[in-house]
């Protein structure tokens, strides 16, 4: 399933064009339209889904359409719910392949309502944590800032990076012993941040 999900990433256009029929079938032109590109480009990506199992077309009869054919999810559902900083993607199974499988018959409504809910809690979460990176990442450049601003050397500047970046400071203890070969441990360290300290108190 990695490899799949890998392969559909690669293209942010086949994923857009999986999420698109995760939701619904959808024609030839409305996946043009949707993604911008011409009726032969949605043609390869969607050969591409299909030679990875995840689409399939179905011949439409009836119904006062004049459409012939559309597209829908086979037996998995993409879900596509990333922000320019962040991808989040979910591939589950559907249980269409297998109909003598699938759960019972429940209320459809309630059904539709709570995946309405759904996709409202999770477009807010996706803004929340976008809102999250947006104040981590200016934390980093103030932080980043800030250190090259001090009055130290090159080595005590990678030092107080690594301390300022890992999420504790025995973790940056540990970064640094492993792949800078610092020594001394603690002391070490707090030689640098003493420095630190008398040049910002000048």
């Amino acid at each position: 399933m990695q490899s799949q999900v890998d392969e559909v990433l690669s293209s942010r256009t086949r994923l857009k064009i999986g999420h698109l029929i995760s939701i619904r079938p959808r024609t030839l032109a409305e996946l043009a339209d949707l993604t911008g590109i011409s009726i032969q480009g949605v043609l390869k990506h969607l050969s591409k889904l299909r030679s990875m199992g995840l689409v399939e077309e179905r011949s439409l009869g009836g119904g006062g359409t004049s459409v012939r054919k559309v597209y829908r999810a086979k037996s998995y559902l993409l879900g596509d719910y990333s922000t320019p900083e962040l991808t989040v993607v979910k591939l589950s199974r559907t249980g269409r392949e297998s109909p003598a499988e699938a759960a019972p018959k429940a209320d459809l409504e309630s059904m539709v309502e709570e995946t309405m809910l759904m996709r409202r809690r999770v477009k807010e979460e996706v803004r929340r944590l976008g809102r999250l990176i947006d104040e981590l990442v200016d934390g980093q450049v103030r932080l980043e800032r800030a250190v090259r601003s001090m009055s130290v050397d090159e080595g005590e500047r990678v030092v107080l990076e690594a301390l300022f970046t890992e999420e504790s400071m025995d973790a940056g203890l540990d970064l640094l012993a492993k792949y800078y070969g610092l020594k001394g441990g603690r002391r070490s360290i707090d030689r640098v941040l003493s420095k630190v300290n008398r040049s910002a108190g000048r």
